[in-house]
């Protein structure tokens, strides 16, 4: 089976609220590159999920939705247990911890 890409999810911060991890691909075997984005907030028993996407085709790939939907379902309590939103920004490498977090803020405050 031929896949678009192969990617990895590292966590690389975490605290009692908020957690910032980083999306990896490899698009030819050459190597992971970190492009996206995820801040996740566990609220209430309700964990809320912001995807930041640099790339317009993964906004609507079947595979990555997959992938991302199929991790939270792992680390909840399944399907329709949190909540996903996923914005496109191709400013994502720019941004620190605490801009993810008011990111993430912003976005479930609007809900």
């Amino acid at each position: 089976m031929k896949h678009e890409f192969y990617s990895r999810v590292r966590r690389y911060f975490r605290s009692n609220e908020f957690e910032c991890w980083s999306v990896e691909f490899d698009y030819n075997g050459d190597g992971y590159i970190s492009e996206d984005k995820i801040v996740l907030e566990w609220n209430n028993n309700e964990p809320r999920v912001l995807v930041i996407t640099k790339s317009a085709d993964r906004m609507t790939s079947e595979e990555y939705t997959g992938i991302i939907l199929g991790l939270f379902e792992d680390l909840t309590d399944g399907e329709g247990t949190f909540y996903l939103k996923r914005i496109f920004d191709t400013n994502v490498d720019e941004y620190d911890i605490d801009d993810m977090k008011k990111l993430h803020i912003k976005f479930y405050e609007d809900k």
